[in-house]
């Protein structure tokens, strides 16, 4: 790195510090990185090959053959999958 960088690294640090005061917010909040969810994929893609086998099949009806499967899924979250 050159030292140009580093002196811009320093102020962007310095910048993020102030702001963290003014606001009252912690570091890790504007560090945050959502994680991957396997669950929403796996989901979706079942919910693919169900309204495929039943077209007349509404995002409730789904849901309540997801659950006869075993998953627990919230409701609001297959609605939310199946309009997508």
């Amino acid at each position: 790195m050159e030292a140009s960088d580093l002196k811009k690294m320093r102020m962007l640090e310095d910048e993020n510090r102030r702001f963290k005061h003014m606001v009252a917010v912690s570091r890790t909040i504007m560090h945050y990185m959502a994680q991957p969810n396997n669950l929403n994929d796996r989901l979706r893609q079942r919910l693919k090959t169900l309204a495929e086998k039943h077209r007349r099949y509404g995002h409730i009806r789904l849901h309540v053959l997801i659950r006869r499967e075993g998953l627990v899924v919230n409701y609001k979250r297959t609605e939310r999958l199946y309009r997508a």
